[in-house]
């Protein structure tokens, strides 16, 4: 896959609180299943601008290239 997939996503706390504002490492994993724990990518973003309401958005697989093939069979869970 060239070029990433642009994901758009809203990081809050345990108690459904949005996250304070300010930069986060967050874990990004995909699975073949919702309840798997077989990971079929993964990508760790580092320096990710969260903004008031805990909005972010990130290009996943800018850093570690998602092959298209992932996609070719069944639907995919993500996990952050």
């Amino acid at each position: 896959m060239h070029g990433g997939i642009e994901f758009h996503g809203r990081l809050s706390r345990s108690d459904r609180r949005p996250a304070n504002p300010g930069q986060y490492e967050l874990l990004f994993q995909l699975f073949p299943k919702p309840t798997s724990q077989r990971v079929l990518w993964s990508e760790t973003i580092s320096g990710v601008d969260v903004r008031s309401g805990g909005f972010f958005d990130v290009v996943l697989g800018a850093i570690n290239p998602i092959d298209a093939e992932l996609f070719a069979q069944t639907p995919r869970w993500l996990g952050v």
